[in-house]
């Protein structure tokens, strides 16, 4: 949530919030509030959701695991690996 909110922070359209100045707080947890009302809404009303999380988890972990070690690998050590 923090990324996601430092994101919104830096959008234009916050400096024109108002008592962004007087009251930064109460506009922070406004927007929080906001933001995880959105994330709810969004995970009951599109069906199978979890499916989805669970394969974009089952894609990312076979590229940390298999493809990045190798990939960072032969980027760091180009010039010494013999063909």
């Amino acid at each position: 949530m923090v990324p996601v909110f430092k994101l919104v922070t830096k959008a234009r359209f916050y400096q024109y919030l108002p008592y962004k100045d007087t009251h930064p707080f109460a506009v922070q947890y406004c927007l929080r509030i906001l933001l995880m009302s959105l994330y709810a809404g969004l995970g009951y009303y599109i069906p199978n959701l979890g499916q989805m999380i669970n394969l974009q988890g089952a894609l990312t972990g076979t590229l940390i695991a298999f493809v990045f070690p190798i990939t960072f690998y032969l980027k760091v050590f180009k010039g010494s690996i013999s063909e």
